[in-house]
């Protein structure tokens, strides 16, 4: 059932009659035994394992620390291993444990085994909105994500429906460099590909997450310097529209690159015949999203040469590449961008994509 994502999508894209529905079908896309539990669970009866009480090794952990001594990684690997023997009362435990832990040399040898022990761990408690935010806190928790616990982390949050969470598990994965890598696993880009389609259908995107209310007074001190404003426009982002957007285009670039990843797969079959289209679209929603509105215009001119003929973009598909359009935030015509300040499009920019995709609406209704 998993291959009907990608026709479904190629058809919804441009002006044909759609064949498949996306309603039910998702709970056939992780099969339970990808997790592998059964595998995971059986590391436990190694010696080394049997003969150590998690509680009183973290604790033997934390005294360590204080009194300056060194806990070697593997010590620390072992005590993410044995998460399973706490329970969900302890998480506070767990975490004053990596933050410690973080803070001292060994951190810098830690093994990509124990963020993915951290991670079973919590998945396990259920607690994969915890997790989320200890790997996005990666600076102080050294949790990241691998291609495997990124797609268990992703199935969990699509089944739940939240789409930005699921979205925001796939930017880690492009924060690592991940789908630039030559053997990028399928089902990690159909994973990623399907949270961020989920998230653009429901408008996910545009829910703002709330600000805690700063009650502290403000307190002004002579300094010898003020730092000028530093956003790099990547590790920087926050906002769930601009971490779809930048996601798909990471996607896309794969689609691009790679293609040669997809023809061993069942998928190929259904996804070849439309590949350029499916490319061409997965670019433009996601400069769309990403609020490139000059390279979003010189895309959709493409598609006035290539998709015009096809009856034109599907007026659902326009309708909600114009909705993702009037949600830029811009600036004014006269002011121009600064070093270390988000890259905003004008107002004028923002006009110019919204009526080159009138076009497509008027094209639309001449051929119904």
């Amino acid at each position: 059932m998993s291959r009907l994502i990608w026709p479904y999508y190629t058809c919804t894209f441009f002006r044909r009659q759609s064949q498949y529905g996306l309603q039910s079908w998702y709970r056939y896309f992780i099969p339970d035994s990808y997790a592998s539990v059964g595998i995971w669970n059986s590391r436990l009866s190694n010696d080394i394992f049997r003969s150590i009480s998690v509680r009183d090794h973290g604790l033997e952990i934390l005294r360590k620390i204080n009194s300056g001594k060194i806990v070697s990684p593997l010590d620390y690997d072992i005590f993410a291993n044995k998460l399973d023997e706490l329970d969900v009362m302890s998480l506070d435990f767990v975490e004053e444990v990596i933050m410690s832990y973080m803070n001292t040399q060994a951190a810098v040898d830690v093994r990509d085994s124990t963020s993915h022990a951290f991670i079973r761990g919590y998945l396990n408690f259920r607690e994969v909105d915890r997790l989320l935010k200890l790997i996005e806190s990666r600076s102080k928790t050294g949790i990241f994500v691998d291609f495997a616990s990124a797609v268990l982390m992703m199935d969990v949050f699509l089944r739940k429906g939240e789409w930005n969470s699921a979205v925001a598990v796939s930017w880690e994965l492009c924060l690592q460099e991940y789908f630039s890598l030559e053997n990028v696993k399928p089902l990690v880009f159909a994973t990623s590909l399907f949270s961020c389609i989920k998230s653009i259908e429901n408008d996910s995107f545009l829910v703002k997450e709330s600000q805690p209310e700063d009650d502290r007074e403000i307190e002004q001190k002579l300094v010898p310097y003020v730092r000028n404003p530093n956003y790099d426009n990547f590790f920087d982002i926050k906002r769930p529209k601009l971490k779809t957007g930048y996601t798909l285009l990471h996607l896309s670039h794969v689609l691009n690159s790679r293609c040669s990843l997809f023809q061993t797969t069942p998928v190929w079959k259904s996804l070849s015949k439309h590949v350029d289209s499916f490319r061409l679209m997965m670019r433009i929603f996601g400069l769309a999203l990403s609020e490139q509105c000059d390279k979003l215009l010189v895309e959709i001119r493409k598609v006035d040469e290539s998709a015009i003929q096809l009856g034109g973009l599907d007026p659902t598909v326009v309708k909600k590449l114009i909705s993702i359009v009037d949600t830029c935030e811009t600036r004014s015509d006269d002011s121009s961008l600064k070093p270390g300040e988000p890259q905003v499009p004008s107002v004028s920019d923002v006009k110019s994509v919204q009526n080159e995709l009138l076009i497509f609406t008027t094209c639309g209704m001449s051929n119904v």
